[in-house]
């Protein structure tokens, strides 16, 4: 799959594809589509890139329970440009 193919789904849809996979993958996988999705943002500034990184971030932080600084960071800091 493309980015573009990607990234033309909404967050239900590839969050429905992940839950698909091996549950062990699930808590990467999230962490990966948020910084995926980060960076595309960054390079291309794009709201739609912007808050699927912060539901895939935020995915990934419930859904791991691990306090990460860095990703919190990064949050807010999506959250501000939206």
């Amino acid at each position: 799959m493309t980015f573009e193919e990607l990234s033309a789904k909404s967050p239900e849809e590839i969050t429905a594809l992940i839950d698909a996979k091996d549950s062990s993958h699930h808590i990467p996988y999230f962490e990966l589509l948020g910084h995926l999705f980060y960076f595309k943002n960054k390079e291309t500034p794009n709201k739609d890139f912007a808050e699927k990184a912060k539901v895939f971030y935020e995915t990934y932080l419930q859904r791991s329970g691990i306090f990460s600084m860095p990703v919190m960071t990064r949050i807010t800091e999506l959250k501000n440009s939206l």
